[in-house]
């Protein structure tokens, strides 16, 4: 499913288990590598990260996401990607 939201980041369809934390409605906070949710990360967010060149970015972010969604690459361990978030 695919959500185009804006540049405003606003997950009301979320409820509090999915553990996304949105800072002023300009930064999502809680994802490892700025694109999986770490509690459930079959739940991604692609293009999230501004001031960057956006189209090379959400192609590198897709071609991560398939691959782990697809098994070819392990997310690291629950703790580890707490880590990251620090």
């Amino acid at each position: 499913v695919l959500w185009c939201t804006g540049y405003c980041y606003d997950y009301p369809f979320l409820d509090s288990s999915s553990n996304i934390i949105v800072k002023q409605n300009k930064a999502v906070t809680s994802l490892y590598n700025h694109i999986f949710t770490i509690d459930n990360p079959t739940l991604a967010f692609i293009g999230l990260p501004y001031s960057i060149v956006p189209f090379p970015l959400f192609y590198i972010q897709t071609m991560y996401l398939s691959a782990v969604l697809s098994n070819e690459i392990t997310l690291p361990s629950k703790d580890e990607q707490l880590a990251w978030l620090r």
